[in-house]
């Protein structure tokens, strides 16, 4: 398994700052993000922030594997910037987005599975794959995997979110995973400390979950494909890039150990 670091980990960071963290760190792979209002290290319409990754990536030897760029895609201008950003990544030879589901719920149902199509006809054109990630009310795996197939979509998968599905929806990854394994092209790992509705996001190994027995659901299913390592902290933390790059470094440190001791990066 490909093992990658999320950027949006140093959002208060530089892009080479945090590319620079997760190289050092010993990663070999990064998930890059482009959500404004949250951290924005690369932008469609900020043609020097695609010249600055590339440099930064040849620089580091880190392979892009994803762009995160949650939005409301029901929304006509993110949308818009969403299916620009499907662009750039092909651009970038980066074969999947990263996406939110959208706000709202099933009162939002026929305007969602319309803009699905449209994302789905982006990704087809450009060759890039979409993956919805487990957020508010489709706040799980299986939910996602049902609308994905109501969608009649070909390029729209899952981002599976360890975490999130307990913060959303309050269940067990162990269980709810197995329900999207089918449709997963990408997996955040992101421990959790609390129940439902507790935003506390440690670095892998600080937490509560068991990414050993989930690592381990993920090789009966067959997934093969990338882990990115997330981490958000609690709501009001600050830390240096020291601390980061050390939170960063842990998780690796963590990871490796179960996967066999093989220093996956």
């Amino acid at each position: 398994m490909k093992v990658a670091a999320c950027s949006a980990i140093y959002k208060d960071f530089s892009l080479e700052q945090a590319l620079d963290g997760i190289a050092d760190s010993g990663y070999r792979f990064v998930e890059v993000a482009a959500m404004p209002g949250w951290c924005e290290h690369i932008s469609p319409y900020q043609p020097e922030t695609a010249s600055a990754l590339q440099c930064a990536l040849t620089r580091t030897g880190l392979t892009l594997v994803a762009i995160s760029a949650h939005c409301d895609f029901l929304e006509a201008e993110p949308r818009r910037k969403l299916m620009d950003t499907i662009a750039l990544a092909q651009d970038l030879g980066c074969g999947l987005v990263i996406t939110s589901p959208g706000a709202g719920g099933d009162e939002r149902r026929d305007d969602r599975i319309l803009a699905l199509g449209e994302l789905d006809a982006c990704c087809a054109r450009h060759r890039v794959g979409l993956a919805l990630e487990p957020h508010g009310e489709y706040g799980s795996g299986a939910l996602l995997c049902k609308l994905i197939e109501e969608a009649g979509t070909r390029h729209v998968s899952v981002n599976y979110d360890t975490a999130n599905v307990i913060f959303f929806r309050g269940l067990d990854p162990l269980v709810d995973i197995r329900a999207a394994a089918e449709r997963l092209s990408h997996v955040h790992f992101k421990d959790k400390r609390g129940p439902k509705g507790v935003w506390d996001f440690p670095p892998l190994g600080q937490g509560e979950l068991d990414f050993g027995k989930i690592m381990n659901c993920l090789r009966v299913s067959g997934y093969d494909g990338c882990i990115s390592v997330e981490i958000e902290f609690t709501p009001d933390a600050k830390h240096t890039c020291a601390e980061l790059n050390a939170a960063v470094k842990s998780s690796l440190d963590h990871l490796n150990v179960l996967i066999d001791g093989r220093g996956l990066g």
